[in-house]
């Protein structure tokens, strides 16, 4: 369907619309960790200890508009990852050599807060990790991080 869409955009000359942009305040990188007693923290860190089922989010607060954006989201690793464990019917494509996945995510801006999760899993490297996120081809924000480190409270 899209690629009729296209087509008949290139067949009368007309482009098909872009999205308005997604106009953003403010971001966070959080840590989500059980501490020693078993309740949750969460820390806003650039550190993210290499336990699996450590999890880490980006967040980046937005202009509420009542919306739907499309995300790309690329998670970037320093070297291969064993295994992604990418769902059947996700929107994430993850290239040959296992270095980066590339998600397409639909969220809303009403909120005036969008975000995305990933958690470590056995095997994942060590090193300097980055997440960027775009919406229609235009960085909105980048986030490097390092795997491998304790965070510091």
């Amino acid at each position: 369907m899209i690629a009729l869409v296209v087509l008949a955009a290139l067949q009368t000359g007309a482009t098909p619309a872009a999205e308005p942009r997604v106009k953003v305040t403010g971001h966070d990188f959080i840590v989500q960790a059980t501490d020693g007693s078993g309740r949750r923290a969460e820390l806003r860190t650039d550190r993210v200890p290499n336990r699996a089922g450590i999890c880490y989010r980006w967040s980046l607060r937005v202009k509420p508009e009542a919306r739907i954006a499309t995300i790309e989201e690329r998670l970037q690793l320093p070297a291969g990852a064993p295994a992604w464990n990418v769902q059947a019917g996700s929107t994430t494509v993850v290239a040959p050599d296992g270095r980066s996945a590339l998600t397409t995510l639909r969220l809303p801006l009403a909120l005036g807060e969008i975000s995305n999760s990933w958690c470590v899993a056995d095997g994942d490297p060590d090193g300097h990790h980055s997440i960027t996120v775009s919406a229609g081809g235009r960085v909105l924000h980048r986030f490097d991080f390092v795997v491998g480190e304790e965070p510091t409270t």
